[in-house]
């Protein structure tokens, strides 16, 4: 979640200065030749390179229908792929299962002499033991010296000295899971790596991944060219005994149970494994003492003084069920992760926001009302949307900056969505499912207090007049720097999530004036699920996104289905031309 209309008005001048322009890529490639850079005008479709409709008898070596080279092809031959295996060049990172479409999916890591390529993964879909597709990006024809200029210390103070923090501590800070006290942060580090990072003109270069936190107010990864010392790329990983029940009252009113834990003649916000199997804590950051911070409690497990605190608890709780009930998935990482949130967050100049923090702390914090007033952990689709920014990570991994990270903002709002309309009741007023983020962080309601709409992006703007866009033709091209939020992950995030919601709901995009007849929150949810942690890698961008979307509507639907008609309606309604 970012404030509202926090990004000033030079920004928007930059905005007015600049046409759209989008680089295509296929799913998996080669590093060569592969950029074809088109600058389109207003209202002027991009356009998906390759017929994405396949029949069911094609040969499963072909991916999907996708335009493929010769590197594609060659990853996809089992042959080719085993031996890249045995020689160590693809990793098997993780396999992720899907009892509801039966598949399995293998998501393998790209090495080139022992070292990773910066956001190249390779997945293979698998069903009854058949491979039915290979997505991903592989980059082939890798040449690069290995050996560095300059060592890690050198190349991580450089970065220190880059983000003006020559002080940071390198790795993860953030609190630790015993009970009483609660100390945070405790450092863990992380060791920099060198990896092979593929840059936009072609080449490859060998670089460090540094991560540099305080545990507080920053958790920033830079690529740092491990000749020259120069930051190629960087981004923010900041995206926030016995089992006892307690009773509480949120912000708005609303009563919730809450499982608590009776320890030290005081009940404490945490469930340990009791009333779901993993470990649930809230924090009450303003018991900060300088070096620790505490999970909130109370005397008589009453919980009645402080709504965001009981929010937060019981809607974490909400969310984990959530993902559970409809995709069988086991916590943010599927396999039931400690889950931490701290509420009451603030460094002492930030204010009315959430986030979560990665890079390895993977907790969520909620800021504390400033100006504006907002009560971050208030809202349903807020917590779900920071939750989901952990499931990003430990699924397809989209990378902080640019389109990836404007997807990477996107799948949470859309998760957050849908978490939303699946335990509240649809309505206008607090505690109730809509199709706009954030409403209920308000300190009153008003149609028109919210995020973010999914139903009508252009409806709101986050500067003045600056509308958020819903068509590939607004997409807004920004430095990616903080200033400019990364390349604009916030402003652009509304075009797939408007997507969502009319393959969803149905309804006419502004700018394309195609309609689309929807299919339903639940399967328009199933589709881009999958495709969100199924299919997409760290570095996908909207084209990928258009290709997986519709590659997961056709696995779970079929080719001739409406499911899948609608789901290409709805690309089209954005701006993709699928031939």
């Amino acid at each position: 979640m970012k404030k509202l209309g926090w990004l000033i008005l030079a920004i928007f001048l930059v905005l007015s200065s600049l046409q759209s322009a989008y680089v295509g890529k296929v799913y998996i490639r080669s590093n060569q030749s592969v950029h074809s850079s088109r600058v389109l005008t207003a209202r002027q479709p991009y356009s998906i390179q390759q017929r994405i409709r396949v029949a069911e008898t094609k040969s499963k070596s072909r991916l999907s229908g996708l335009k493929q080279s010769a590197a594609i092809s060659s990853v996809s031959s089992p042959l080719y792929f085993s031996r890249e295996v045995l020689r160590g060049n693809l990793r098997l990172k993780r396999t992720e299962n899907e009892p509801a479409a039966q598949m399995a999916h293998r998501r393998y890591l790209q090495y080139y002499k022992g070292l990773e390529v910066y956001g190249a993964q390779v997945i293979q879909h698998v069903r009854s033991g058949k491979l039915i597709s290979t997505t991903g990006e592989y980059y082939d024809g890798i040449n690069v010296d290995i050996i560095p200029f300059i060592d890690v210390i050198t190349a991580t103070q450089l970065y220190r000295i880059h983000i003006g923090k020559p002080d940071s501590p390198t790795g993860n800070q953030g609190p630790d899971l015993t009970l009483i006290p609660q100390r945070a942060p405790a450092q863990a580090a992380v060791t920099p790596s060198l990896i092979i990072y593929p840059s936009t003109d072609g080449d490859y270069r060998l670089a460090y991944r540094i991560t540099l936190t305080d545990g507080l107010s920053y958790c920033m990864t830079g690529i740092v060219d491990a000749r020259t010392g120069e930051v190629i790329r960087e981004y923010s990983n900041i995206n926030t005994q016995d089992l006892t029940i307690g009773i509480g009252v949120g912000v708005h009113g609303q009563q919730f149970k809450l499982p608590t834990t009776f320890e030290d003649n005081s009940y404490w916000l945490a469930d340990l494994t009791k009333a779901r199997p993993y470990n649930q804590l809230t924090f009450d950051f303003r018991t900060f003492d300088g070096s620790s911070w505490y999970v909130a409690n109370d005397a008589d497990n009453n919980w009645l003084a402080d709504g965001s605190l009981v929010n937060a608890h019981a809607y974490m709780g909400l969310v984990y069920d959530y993902y559970f009930s409809v995709f069988g998935r086991h916590g943010i990482n599927d396999a039931n992760m400690d889950t931490i949130s701290t509420v009451h967050f603030t460094d002492g100049s930030t204010y009315d926001n959430a986030s979560w923090l990665g890079g390895g702390i993977n907790q969520m914090r909620f800021l504390e009302p400033g100006p504006l007033n907002w009560q971050a952990a208030a809202a349903l689709d807020v917590i779900a949307h920071e939750y989901s920014h952990g499931v990003t990570e430990f699924t397809s991994g989209l990378i902080y900056s640019l389109e990836s990270g404007a997807l990477n903002e996107s799948f949470s709002d859309i998760m957050g969505t849908a978490v939303e309309h699946y335990w509240q009741d649809p309505g206008q007023g607090f505690d109730k499912s809509d199709w706009v983020m954030g409403e209920d962080i308000f300190p009153t309601f008003n149609t028109n207090y919210y995020l973010r709409n999914l139903a009508d992006p252009n409806a709101s703007t986050f500067a003045p007049g600056a509308p958020y866009p819903c068509h590939l033709s607004q997409f807004y091209v920004l430095p990616n720097t903080e200033e400019a939020d990364w390349g604009g992950v916030h402003e652009n995030c509304t075009i797939y999530a408007h997507a969502y919601y009319l393959l969803s709901e149905g309804g006419t995009n502004r700018i394309s004036g195609l309609s689309v007849s929807g299919i339903g929150m639940d399967k328009a949810t199933k589709v881009f699920y999958r495709a969100w942690t199924y299919y997409m890698v760290p570095s996908s961008d909207f084209l990928y996104a258009a290709n997986a979307l519709l590659q997961s509507a056709y696995d779970l639907y079929g080719g001739s289905s409406n499911e899948y008609g609608q789901a290409i309606r709805s690309m089209e309604a954005i701006g993709w031309i699928v031939n």
